[in-house]
């Protein structure tokens, strides 16, 4: 079956990196975000700035908005989950709106929120939010392709 191919090829990967690129073995990266990144941007092509990224969701306010430098528009991304599951989208930073769900946001409500997904992300990201055509505040495209 594909599950059992992707995850045969996955331990296969684990075990030899090198076989990511000369077998192209990349399909199991698109389960971790922060790797998704990592091979597109190696890849040449843009992607999003990835500001901070921790393997706990706790950290986020000590390792990511401590200090003068901290975002102020940004998306947050749980790793290991699809569909919109575990993304905040805060071009206005917390105390905004968060785009996907429409509501204000804080640290808290996000982390809360973060730590009831199931499986518990291994990795957190902070990333650039990208604004969409309809000004600052608004999602920009997305486009998907499913091919089997």
């Amino acid at each position: 079956s594909f599950p059992d191919l992707i995850r045969t090829r996955n331990d296969i990967a684990t075990d030899d990196p090198a076989l990511i690129e000369s077998q192209n073995f990349w399909f199991h990266l698109l389960n971790d975000k922060a790797a998704q990144y990592a091979y597109t941007a190696s890849r040449g092509f843009n992607a999003p700035e990835v500001f901070c990224c921790v393997d706990n969701v706790n950290n986020l306010m000590s390792s990511c908005f401590s200090g003068g430098g901290a975002p102020t528009s940004f998306v947050i991304r749980a790793s290991g989950h699809h569909s919109g599951t575990g993304i905040f989208v805060l071009p206005n930073g917390f105390g905004g709106i968060e785009l996907l769900r429409g509501i204000t946001m804080s640290l808290a409500s996000v982390v809360t929120e973060i730590n009831s997904l199931t499986p518990t992300p291994d990795k957190v990201l902070v990333e650039e939010f990208i604004p969409g055509p309809n000004g600052s505040n608004s999602l920009p495209n997305e486009f998907k392709f499913h091919m089997f």
